[in-house]
């Protein structure tokens, strides 16, 4: 049975609840003292806030992702301790696995049905123009069922992201809450296919090709609409189209992969009309070019700042975000 998906972009805020971030004092103590106690009392003081089941999963979410720290020292070490959610509520540290634990705990406690999903994710570590292996698992995620229909949430990617000296930076985001399952799959891969939560699930291999777009972009309303791959091939010139219905002021300059000085300023022009963004690229030699894209909207302080690698013969449409 197909269940219709409800509109959930208004939960997609992000801003944190103010519930999530005023817990009392005792709950917050005994949540780090004694777990196993305080976890139903945790869990229903944050969902009692609201009536409204999206809310109830939104404030968890919250509370999770302004909570909990990314394990970063263990990630990089490969010893990772135990991500047990009563190690983690102690600890107040995890890698995902902790991350998708410690939501999933709450939502049980609330008697909100959740899921934990393994699989493959774009994270850290991941190359543009390198291999990579999504039957290898390296990530965990969640789905919470609302009024019968199921819905994607990754708090870890949420939390925040890793720094230019390797420190976990806290950036709280919206953008895996609730996230659209086809837009989840440029990102994640689950190990079950049914957690695609498609009619018709990806394979790997068409996984593979798919390009690498985080979350960030369908804030913008920005989705590719030309039927673009990882690997494109294109000429000394070349297009790409994004479908803009967020109508998002778009900027872009090229520079070669490997010298992140230079800055090719007026190679790249973008026609925006009727909902698209035609970002036109004229390449100053062969080679393999960095398109860096910049997206805001009027009024809008959140600016998206992300590159885009470019090879001249083989075009990689590929962000590079530090998600871990």
């Amino acid at each position: 049975v197909v269940v219709a998906r409800e509109n959930v972009s208004a939960y997609r805020t992000a801003k944190p609840e103010a519930r999530a971030a005023s817990v009392p004092r005792e709950i917050a103590d005994g949540i780090a003292s004694n777990p196993s106690q305080y976890i139903p009392k945790l869990a229903d003081y944050l969902v009692s806030g609201s009536t409204d089941p999206f809310m109830q999963v939104k404030i968890i979410h919250d509370w999770v992702a302004l909570n909990i720290t990314y394990d970063i020292d263990s990630f990089f070490s490969r010893r990772i301790p135990d991500q047990d959610p009563s190690a983690v509520f102690r600890s107040k540290r995890a890698v995902c696995a902790g991350y998708s634990g410690v939501f999933a705990a709450l939502c049980v406690a609330a008697k909100i049905p959740v899921a934990v999903i393994p699989g493959y994710g774009r994270g850290y570590g991941f190359e543009p123009c390198g291999s990579e292996n999504p039957s290898k698992s390296n990530h965990d995620w969640n789905a919470v069922q609302i009024r019968g229909a199921w819905y994607l949430i990754d708090s870890t990617w949420d939390a925040g992201g890793l720094g230019e000296k390797r420190q976990f930076e806290r950036r709280y985001i919206t953008d895996y809450l609730f996230i659209e399952p086809e837009h989840m799959l440029y990102t994640h891969y689950p190990k079950d296919q049914k957690w695609q939560l498609l009619a018709r699930p990806y394979s790997l291999e068409r996984f593979v090709r798919l390009p690498r777009i985080p979350g960030e972009y369908f804030r913008y309303g920005l989705k590719p609409i030309d039927g673009l791959e990882r690997i494109n091939a294109v000429g000394a010139q070349t297009t790409i189209s994004l479908a803009n219905g967020g109508g998002a002021n778009l900027l872009g300059y090229l520079t070669p992969v490997g010298d992140k000085n230079r800055k090719e300023l007026n190679r790249v022009s973008i026609e925006q009309a009727s909902g698209q963004a035609n970002i036109s690229i004229s390449f100053p030699s062969a080679g393999r070019w960095r398109l860096s894209l910049f997206a805001d909207k009027w009024g809008d302080e959140r600016r998206s700042d992300r590159s885009v690698p470019v090879a001249e013969r083989a075009e990689e449409i590929q962000v590079n975000e530090a998600r871990v």
